[in-house]
This record gives structure tokens, C-alpha cells and sequence, in this order.
């Protein structure tokens, strides 16, 4: 299976936004510290496994999504951008997209 985004996947323009949840978001997100940003934005392997489990009922189906996770986490591919898989299995999101309020507040809120 292939699947590609548009490089501008991130970018707030061409989507319908709320603009007063906008800047209480980037207002929040300006409070935090960056170390703060970064141990709130991890996942572990378990908690994703366990995700997994919940939300894909089909076991055939789940069997390979946790496939497709497994290597990721053996290639070290970046596959999910701005999502990234470590070697240990931990996902988080990518600094660049961790550090700007916009990109942070699209991907929950828009695509999430």
C-alpha cells in the first residue's frame, strides 16, 4: 500500500479553522517550556500497541497495522511525518512541527 500527503499537509490555510480556539491554543502552547512540549508529545510502544487493540476491531487488520509499526520501528523510516517512530518503539512528533503552535494545533485538530 502506498499513501502520499501533500507537503502542505500541515499548513492551516485551506482549512476551515475556529480562529478563537486557534489563539487559545497557541497561547497554551507558548506557556509551556520546550522539555515540557517534548515529554508531553511521547508515546510508548505499549500505549500504542494497546491503542491499536482498541480502535482496529478487525484482528486481521490489526495484526497488520502492528506489522507496518514494527517496521518502522526497525527501519527507522519516516514514513508518518511529522510523526516519528524511534528505535525503542516511541512515537512522538517531529521538532519542527513540536515548536509551531499552527503545525501542532492542524495536526490535532484538523487532522486528528
Amino acid at each position: 500500500m502506498v499513501m502520499e500527503f501533500p507537503d502542505n499537509v500541515l499548513n492551516l490555510d485551506g482549512h476551515q479553522n475556529n480562529g478563537a480556539q486557534l489563539k487559545q491554543f497557541i497561547q497554551r502552547h507558548s506557556m509551556l517550556k520546550q522539555q515540557d512540549l517534548s515529554i508531553a508529545m511521547v508515546v510508548t510502544s505499549r500505549e500504542v500497541l494497546s491503542a491499536f487493540s482498541q480502535l482496529v476491531p478487525c484482528v486481521g487488520c490489526r495484526r497488520s497495522v502492528e506489522r507496518l509499526f514494527s517496521q518502522l520501528v526497525e527501519s527507522g523510516n519516516p514514513a508518518l511525518e511529522p510523526l516519528t517512530v524511534g528505535p525503542k518503539g516511541v512515537l512522538s512528533v517531529t521538532r519542527s512541527c513540536m515548536t509551531d503552535a499552527k503545525k501542532l494545533y492542524t495536526l490535532f485538530y484538523v487532522h486528528g
